[in-house]
């Protein structure tokens, strides 16, 4: 009966060890887990910085446009209206290339 007991000790003693290991990883994934939202919840605050940013932008030049007769405009001044459409889409892709992590030297 002894022997029994020593046997079952053991299987016990052994599943224990495997259980701490078992937590022990579970608590470094948890950890690791944390972290990551962590980075994750900044990436995410910065995003909708740059979103309400671009709200923004968007907002004020639909008020720039409704403030403006662009067909009355274009006809007295065309090459006035056409250098500012120009220079406009040139920022645009600067700023698309920027954006997409493409240098500005090309």
């Amino acid at each position: 009966m002894a022997y029994f007991g020593k046997i079952q000790y053991d299987r016990m003693t052994k599943t224990m060890a495997q259980m701490e290991v078992s937590l022990l990883q579970s608590q470094d994934t948890i950890k690791q887990l944390q972290k990551e939202r962590e980075v994750f919840e900044e990436a995410t605050r910065a995003y909708q910085r740059d979103l309400n940013k671009w709200e923004n932008d968007r907002d004020r030049l639909i008020g720039v446009l409704q403030r403006h007769d662009l067909t009355r405009l274009v006809i007295a001044k065309p090459g006035l209206v056409e250098k500012r459409i120009n220079d406009g889409i040139e920022q645009v892709w600067k700023d698309f290339e920027r954006a997409s992590g493409k240098s500005d030297t090309g």
